[in-house]
């Protein structure tokens, strides 16, 4: 069974996408089955990959919004020998479309549950704020990688997101 990782951390500029990127390829060279998933609205996974907003059809997005199969929105990625779920811009939409409902916060982990068992590890690459996107990737991962820089603001924001997640699993919410 695949394991799921969420690089996390609500402050921008700490090298989340980075981390993310280059454990994917890292993980392939090793001989690892991976999938990426760009969870972020500003889509750096995607871009740094290459990929335009246009190059797919579907993505995280519809998956999580519209309840598309994520299988359909799985691209391999040719040069580096791992496949990607690109994002959109759609994703700033989750928060409200989840709003109110139940298990809102399981609602990643419940689109990925398809396709864990195809992986040895599915990467996520979240957004730099502490907003319902980067709980729902908490939620769905068995770990977290938090690229911090040695600044005061880094440091407080990762604090939060420790806080965050004490308080989600507290109530049974994380794996």
């Amino acid at each position: 069974m695949g394991k799921i990782v969420a690089i996390c951390n609500p402050k921008g500029g700490t090298a989340k996408t980075s981390t993310a990127v280059n454990l994917a390829c890292a993980l392939k060279t090793v001989n690892k089955k991976v999938l990426l998933v760009d969870f972020d609205p500003q889509r750096s996974a995607s871009v740094a990959l290459g990929y335009e907003y246009t190059d797919i059809e579907h993505n995280i997005g519809t998956v999580v919004l519209d309840n598309v199969d994520i299988e359909q929105c799985i691209t391999p990625y040719l040069k580096g020998g791992f496949d990607v779920i690109l994002s959109s811009d759609d994703l700033v939409a989750l928060p409200s479309a989840l709003q109110g409902k139940l298990n809102s916060y399981n609602a990643l982990e419940k689109a990925l549950d398809k396709v864990k068992n195809k992986y040895d590890y599915i990467i996520i690459d979240t957004p730099a704020s502490l907003n319902m996107l980067l709980v729902c990737a908490i939620c769905a991962a068995d770990y977290m990688i938090v690229p911090v820089c040695c600044d005061l603001f880094a440091l407080d924001s990762m604090k939060m997101l420790i806080d965050k997640y004490k308080d989600l699993k507290e109530k049974g919410l994380t794996n």
